[in-house]
């Protein structure tokens, strides 16, 4: 990515012997570097996934629907509307290893799992036809996989991007098409509705602690707005989230507990069974897993647009707040979403029609 060209201007690059000017930092060495060595390193560091060696058509770029490995380079979709190969850090002047110390701006991505309801397999004209609907050019904003608990379907995967694009710029259309074409979403219990979002946007461990106890503290009003419950794909159960079944009894006959929320926050341990409501094992992301899937994408946006609500909220918020305002509680949360409706519109408005459970000073 570009450094913050006010700090870095008339630095050399850091490579010995280059008399260009270093402009740009990366994940993978420390320094500034000219672009010419900067994509050296780019493309020397950067692992492609195991499926970019699958012999299917002789060339990965030509699949229409990947292996359930693939993982290509990331395309950041921006709020204005455009795409980059690089996250934005907040302090973009950072110096020194940026992966581990810099924050970044609060992206998302979603897997939306979809099947075929017809009496034969779909053609291949319509994962095609998806793709150039969706995509301004090769797999920009989406990529199709396949996925073992979908039979005769596929999921659509999105790259990570800020809300904004996904409410003013993504091409929405492309996947309600598939509705008239045979497929089905909502109704197919073998589908699901997951959005990752990005570990290194959040600003400390107490605010991933917040964001992940809401999921947990609210499950009745989160069933409502996600539209279902699985104990098999997305459990609430906090203590399988915990991994309680590593929590042992001593001498005295104690509880000792295996670990904590705050040491899953911290990174210090993570859950065991991914089918949980929120599954932190990933690297780079958080997943909330808990939502219905639907080819009216409305409920899509529903879901982008509370894990962005749920972010900023949870930032904001601090432990006063919780301990003497409920403000851990959903009918806090609500109110706070109503109170920046300009912004999470669709999310007021489900919530206002699926949301009818009151208050009850529930706790995990």
């Amino acid at each position: 990515m570009p450094a913050n060209s006010e700090n870095n201007s008339a630095q050399p690059c850091t490579i010995d012997n280059c008399e260009e000017v270093g402009e740009y930092i990366n994940d993978y060495m420390d320094g500034l570097y000219c672009q010419e060595h900067h994509e050296s390193i780019i493309d020397r560091y950067y692992e492609p996934d195991a499926d970019d060696n699958d012999d299917d058509d002789n060339d990965n770029d030509e699949r229409i629907i990947h292996s359930y490995n693939y993982h290509p380079r990331a395309s950041f979709m921006r709020s204005d509307g455009t795409h980059s190969m690089y996250v934005t850090y907040l302090d973009s002047s950072m110096p020194g290893n940026v992966r581990s110390n810099g924050r970044t701006t609060f992206t998302m991505g979603f897997e939306l799992e979809t099947q075929y309801v017809g009496d034969e397999s779909f053609g291949r004209h319509i994962p095609i036809e998806l793709l150039n609907d969706v995509n301004s050019s090769h797999e920009s904003d989406i990529y199709l996989k396949e996925d073992g608990s979908v039979y005769n379907g596929f999921e659509i995967v999105s790259h990570p991007g800020e809300l904004d694009y996904f409410m003013n710029h993504f091409k929405w259309k492309g996947i309600e098409n598939l509705a008239r074409k045979g497929f089905q979403a909502w109704k197919r219990p073998c589908c699901g509705l997951h959005v990752h979002v990005s570990k290194s946007a959040f600003a400390d461990t107490s605010h991933k602690f917040k964001f992940i106890a809401f999921v947990y503290k609210n499950r009745p009003e989160m069933v409502q707005l996600a539209g279902r419950e699985s104990h098999d794909y997305a459990s609430y159960d906090i203590k399988r989230f915990l991994n309680s079944h590593r929590d042992w009894v001593d001498d005295n006959g104690k509880i000792i507990r295996h670990t904590n929320l705050m040491k899953m926050a911290k990174g210090e341990d993570c859950n065991n069974s991914r089918s949980v409501a929120v599954n932190i094992q990933n690297e780079k992301t958080i997943e909330l897993r808990l939502f219905k899937p639907s080819l009216k994408t409305e409920t899509v946006r529903v879901a982008l647009q509370f894990c962005d609500a749920l972010f900023n909220y949870t930032e904001v918020i601090s432990t006063y707040d919780i301990l003497q305002k409920n403000a851990l509680t959903f009918p806090e949360f609500r109110k706070w979403v109503t109170a920046n409706n300009e912004k999470y519109k669709v999310l007021d408005t489900r919530i206002s029609e699926r949301v009818k459970i009151k208050p009850t000073g529930r706790d995990i």
